[in-house]
């Protein structure tokens, strides 16, 4: 009696579906076509993806090595048209590099000038603002006075800035290339002072220290004067009688 219930139940089952495909077929089958387009369509983006950028990390490093063989003038104008054309992460990296070929060419204000449009545009990542910032500020050690060098670092100065360490540095040679060797002195101890400096800053600053350890050295007594030797009188000698 069982066996007869359960035919039943699977007839009224396989009528259910009929009737389901019958009046959904084509919205299943529209369905099925869209997975499929849409996983052949990504899998194509994938890939042209992949190929695009292969393609634009062979410019970048062509650019490079025009940089390497001295051609600095080259290497920009190569990676002034990576950043115009390429993604966005090879935009960026190739508008900082040509801002240090420009700097290697010897254009140190054109380099300070590209250096603060990077960091003051709110479209580059925050990495490659910093970078930039701190780049400018390491070429402005040259170029602008103590005063104005200073107002730059300020933000940079905070614990919180990634490149904080660096700006350090370069507030230390800022106050002993304008003769404050006591500023430069404190500075160079905050940094040694501070177990999170790297190590390679830390090797340079020890290198400044001892050079303004040296300036600070009291001049060497002068030698005391010769005695003047003894003269001869110009008179005559006294006749014996």
């Amino acid at each position: 009696m069982s066996d007869i219930f359960n035919e039943i139940d699977e007839e009224l089952r396989g009528d259910q579906l009929r009737r389901l495909w019958s009046r959904y077929s084509g919205l299943i089958l529209l369905v099925a076509v869209l997975i499929v387009v849409g996983v052949a369509g990504w899998r194509g983006w994938e890939y042209w993806a992949e190929q695009k950028a292969r393609a634009e990390g062979d410019r970048y490093l062509s650019a490079i090595e025009l940089s390497s063989k001295g051609d600095y003038a080259a290497a920009e104008t190569a990676l002034h048209q990576i950043e115009g054309s390429g993604g966005v992460g090879y935009r960026t990296l190739a508008r900082v590099r040509a801002a240090d070929e420009k700097s290697l060419s010897g254009d140190q204000a054109g380099a300070l000038v590209a250096f603060d449009a990077i960091a003051s545009d709110n479209s580059v990542p925050a990495a490659f603002k910093g970078l930039a910032g701190i780049r400018a500020a390491y070429l402005a050690l040259d170029l602008e006075d103590r005063s104005k060098l200073e107002a730059r670092l300020k933000p940079m100065l905070e614990a919180a800035n990634p490149w904080h360490h660096e700006a350090r540095e370069i507030l230390a040679v800022a106050a002993w290339k304008d003769g404050d060797l006591a500023k430069a002195k404190a500075v160079i101890d905050q940094i040694e002072t501070d177990a999170t400096t790297p190590a390679d800053l830390t090797n340079r600053t020890t290198i400044l220290s001892a050079v303004i350890a040296a300036a600070k050295k009291p001049d060497s007594p002068a030698p005391a004067a010769a005695a003047p030797a003894p003269t001869t009188s110009s008179a005559p000698a006294a006749k014996v009688e």
